[in-house]
């Protein structure tokens, strides 16, 4: 075989395979698609309390969108905060449902403060003090 197409065969074969490299690292991920029901985490507003229940595929795309996170290096990177339609800031913030009260509760502020969650009440000591009857 004479040089030059030796350089020719070599030229193709790289040629093809950084075509194969690039296609395999850009090629669309379909076996990763994120479920679009159920699995629903929630979001409440800590300033007007309305609630955001977002799936995997939602929250996505909330953290991908420009406007909807607050991106600032002066808080917690932990501490997802969201824009609140509603209230025009930046409020939105993981919430749980508490089960004995079953109402959403927040764990951290949007500063990214520890909330403290309220304790339930015990009964009054007049009841527990009745005799019985």
């Amino acid at each position: 075989m004479s040089p030059a197409l030796k350089n020719g065969l070599l030229l193709v074969m790289l040629i093809v395979v950084v075509g194969v490299a690039g296609w395999f690292f850009t090629r669309a991920k379909k076996g990763t698609a994120l479920p679009t029901k159920g699995f629903e985490t929630h979001w409440m507003c800590e300033k007007c309390h309305r609630d955001f229940k977002l799936t995997p595929a939602e929250y996505q795309e909330w953290l991908d969108s420009k406007d909807k996170l607050r991106r600032d290096p002066n808080f917690p990177a932990r501490v997802v905060v969201f824009w609140c339609p509603d209230c025009k800031a930046y409020s939105v913030v993981r919430a749980q449902l508490d089960p004995t009260t079953d109402k959403l509760v927040i764990e951290r502020d949007s500063s990214g403060n520890f909330v403290p969650l309220a304790t339930p009440k015990a009964p009054a000591a007049e009841e527990s003090e009745k005799p019985p009857q």
